[in-house]
């Protein structure tokens, strides 16, 4: 029988097998757990194989810390004891003194051997085995991705499996290792990325690298490939329900949805735009407060955030309308945030957008002047805010500014004079 990923042997009493048949089997049992990783997976490291660097009697030693990863053809690396790996860069630096940056990467490896039976028919030993073991690979870095990004599939889990490592496919990167200098003997770095999110983000400025606590920049991790995601009691109860909640869906075009209800325990930070379709609550008095109206027909929603609007009964209008008698206008309603979502009114798409009363907001700003934290801020007739250089009078829109400007945009809370 020839070895084949999905063919396995059928027993019977009696039954006489040779080395093929049961390399078969193995190659069967070992393809099917090669393929559920390379299928449900990503490959990378999923449990320790941190890099750190230790000082010794003969100067500074990076370590491998012991851990599992899966190769890139499905395969598990196990790492049981720490590892030294400056001798193997040592002279690979030698060779190159002028490289200062290095990448590290783990490689699945098999090794055949002699089992320790000593038993030998017909001139050939009795106990061969193989071994399933790694080796590590340094060399000089090559482009990096962006931090957001990682390399792709490597093996589709269709293919042929259970069959000789490929270390193109195999190899998973671990970090990398810098030295500031190529002159002398400089203490090696492991390249770090910042692991943590600082709601305000704070002032300090000291290298990530001096924290072994963070991940190692560049290196590959495990991750899920899924369409949805359910808590095991969901599955189970779902056998006799019509249909599954999943808790967490995630589609390739219209993004992540949160399909039950979610607790955020600690801080959150949004880069781009939050948009709201239902109300929102606010459990402290200075939550800001957000109304959502139509907006008039020679206007967009988009070119709107950042200004000032007036109202007409339900419907946005750009800029400050006022009366020309009038030298504060009681039109002024607050400042446009965010496009909401459309609506139809008898067969025509009406824009919507989100107007902040009170409370953050991010403003266009109009100055030449240096703008500053603590800065009161006024409306001028096209909507933008520009500094006041006199007192606001009572009623006026205003905003005071609370954070740094942003391009021409100022984070800032909105208020009446």
């Amino acid at each position: 029988m020839a070895s084949s990923d999905n063919i396995r042997v059928r027993y019977e009493d009696g039954l006489i097998l040779g080395a093929a048949q049961l390399s078969g089997d193995q190659t069967y049992f070992r393809a099917a757990l090669e393929r559920r990783s390379l299928a449900r997976d990503m490959f990378g490291i999923a449990w320790g194989l941190g890099l750190r660097v230790e000082g010794g009697a003969s100067g500074s030693i990076i370590w491998l810390d012991p851990g599992v990863a899966y190769d890139g053809e499905g395969k598990p690396i196990i790492v049981r004891e720490r590892a030294e790996l400056s001798s193997l860069l040592s002279p690979l630096r030698k060779a190159s003194p002028d490289q200062l940056e290095w990448a590290v990467y783990l490689v699945f490896q098999e090794t055949e051997q002699q089992g320790k039976q000593s038993f030998v028919y017909c001139g050939q030993a009795m106990a061969p085995i193989t071994t399933e073991g790694y080796r590590i690979e340094i060399e000089p870095i090559d482009t990096p991705l962006a931090d957001d990004q990682r390399p792709g599939a490597r093996l589709a889990p269709q293919s042929q499996l259970a069959g000789s490592s490929t270390p193109a496919r195999s190899r998973v990167r671990l970090g990398q290792v810098t030295f500031a200098s190529a002159i002398g003997n400089p203490t090696p770095v492991i390249t770090r990325r910042k692991g943590r999110i600082e709601i305000p983000e704070s002032a300090d400025t000291t290298s990530p690298d001096a924290d072994p606590t963070l991940a190692p920049a560049r290196a590959e991790y495990v991750g899920v490939v899924a369409a949805q995601i359910a808590h095991p009691r969901q599955w189970t109860g779902s056998r006799n329900a019509p249909a599954l909640s999943a808790a967490i869906v995630l589609e390739p075009d219209s993004g992540i949805h949160l399909e039950q209800n979610t607790v955020l325990h600690a801080n959150a930070r949004v880069e781009g735009v939050l948009y709201v379709n239902g109300q929102t609550v606010g459990a402290s008095s200075d939550s800001g407060y957000c109304v959502v109206l139509d907006v008039s027909s020679d206007a967009k929603a988009k070119d709107l955030v950042g200004f000032a609007v007036s109202w007409d009964k339900d419907t946005a209008t750009p800029g400050v309308k006022k009366a020309p008698t009038q030298e504060v206008s009681d039109h002024v309603l607050g400042i446009a945030v965010a496009p909401d979502a459309n609506v139809s009114v008898s067969g025509q798409t009406i824009e919507r957008v989100r107007v902040a009363v009170a409370g953050p907001a991010l403003v266009k700003v109009s100055s030449a002047t240096p703008i500053s934290i603590g800065n009161w801020l006024v409306l001028k007739d096209q909507g933008e805010l520009m500094l006041s250089g006199t007192p606001h009078e009572a009623g006026s829109l205003v905003a005071k500014v609370i954070g740094a400007p942003a391009g021409d945009r100022v984070p800032v809370i909105v208020c009446l004079g």
